[in-house]
């Protein structure tokens, strides 16, 4: 009602106060800023004053202790848990899981080790491992990553459940950027080479010690070119000789030492001279006498003994595997194999057809091979894989495969075929294969 009362003249002189006490009160504060600026014993003196005003509001007791030498939650657990082996398997599509090699063994003893898993269609168990309670899995990917899985992460299953997807166990996995091979290490210190093959020829050896500081995101673990990918990694103990196979059906076979031994974030050397259109498709490291096999687009297939591919210089257009052209259609895989292993066969429409390797045959470079699946209405082969053994074998920390039970032996048990001589697709999931999964793709 006061400010009603007033007269119009009253309120413009007093809007007017306000604004001459406002400049005022800048003016001054322009002047002291101004020579703030100009003092330099006056901003300590400012800093100071400020300071000592902290610690009169902040200056109370600390509410948190630091202890030295003091063991991470995660550490105590880690002690409380015995370092011993146990199995882990890996599937198709990427779901892995741990079983205690107690049980694992029990099973192996009544003949279904692998038996009676939850049936999943289009899956199957890819890669069967033996690993450290206290070891890592490194999960690396086409875009060049090097992802950390603790075994201690994984879930641990019976022979019916199917695990989880990997992806949902590492904390930086992206389905984008798919991964291309997991390896299993007890010792991240431990000395042994990492070897790198990408889809243009390029490769590449780093120290597995550049992976001995796990990330919860991850570590680049190679360089990688635009329009390249990273297709397969493998470990080395250095002195192993290489074999690069191509889509148009060449391969080169070279030393180990001629690649340099580079660090994590490099790319690499060329490894095989690509004709233009040609990617690589797999590569082998050779420890042992064993046979290649090489399957084609058309079903084609055939086992090639490692001595017939001559040694070469890194680098070069390599020699002929498998004639490539109208009758036999691109190469889709190759993988080093002994006869006693089994083998995925996958098409586009779907259909899976798991073969043992000893039923193939054993041919030279030039030949053509023989029909291992028969394709109809127009489908092709896309992808070759190992299978796990239905006898129950496993890999040992390098891969090779050992029999079950034993730490010890190199060799693989022996185990039959699951479909006939024809090569006719078998139920995915039946009671020959484990739990199952996508991985690689």
């Amino acid at each position: 009602d006061a400010i009603l009362n007033m007269r119009l003249g009253k309120l413009t002189q007093l809007e007017q106060g306000d604004l001459k006490r406002r400049l005022s009160e800048l003016a001054r504060q322009i002047r002291e800023l101004r020579a703030l600026l100009k003092s330099e014993e006056r901003q300590l003196e400012v800093m100071l004053e400020e300071l000592a005003e902290l610690v009169t509001r902040f200056g109370d007791e600390r509410r948190t202790m630091i202890l030295e030498n003091q063991k991470e939650d995660g550490d105590e657990l880690e002690e409380e848990v015995a370092d011993e082996d146990l199995v882990v398997t890996v599937s198709h599509e990427g779901f892995v899981k741990r079983i205690p090699m107690q049980l694992y063994r029990r099973r192996i003893s009544s003949g279904k080790a692998l038996a009676g898993m939850e049936k999943h269609e289009e899956d199957y168990i890819e890669r069967l491992f033996t690993a450290r309670t206290r070891g890592w899995i490194l999960a690396f990917t086409q875009g060049g990553l090097c992802h950390f899985l603790s075994v201690l992460d994984l879930p641990e299953s019976g022979r019916a459940s199917r695990g989880q997807s990997v992806y949902s166990l590492l904390p930086g996995g992206d389905r984008g950027d798919p991964i291309v091979a997991m390896l299993p290490v007890d010792d991240l210190g431990q000395d042994r080479l990492v070897v790198f093959v990408s889809s243009k020829g390029q490769v590449k050896r780093t120290p597995l010690a550049e992976f001995s500081k796990p990330r919860p995101g991850g570590v680049i673990a190679a360089g990688v070119k635009e329009g390249d990918h990273v297709l397969d990694v493998v470990f080395s103990d250095g002195s192993a000789e290489l074999l690069i196979f191509t889509k148009e059906g060449r391969a080169i076979r070279f030393l180990e030492t001629e690649v340099p031994v580079v660090g994590r974030t490099a790319q690499g050397v060329r490894g095989i001279d690509l004709h233009e259109g040609d990617v690589v498709v797999g590569m082998v490291v050779v420890r042992r006498d064993a046979h290649v096999l090489i399957v084609t687009e058309n079903g084609r297939g055939k086992r090639t003994p490692v001595d017939a591919f001559p040694l070469q210089k890194r680098g070069g257009l390599g020699s002929l595997a498998v004639p490539v052209g109208k009758d036999a259609q691109a190469v889709v895989g190759v993988m080093e194999v002994l006869s006693a292993d089994e083998v995925m066969i996958v098409t586009a429409s779907g259909h899976v057809t798991r073969l043992a390797a000893g039923r193939m045959p054993v041919q030279g470079r030039r030949t053509l091979g023989e029909v291992l699946v028969k394709s109809h209405g127009g489908d092709r082969v896309v992808e070759v894989s190992r299978a796990a053994p239905a006898s129950g074998g496993t890999e040992g920390s390098e891969g090779d495969p050992v029999a079950a039970g034993s730490e010890d032996e190199g060799d693989q048990s022996e185990s039959g075929g699951t479909e006939g001589s024809e090569g006719d697709p078998v139920t995915v999931g039946s009671e020959d294969e484990d739990d199952q999964s996508d991985l690689f793709g």
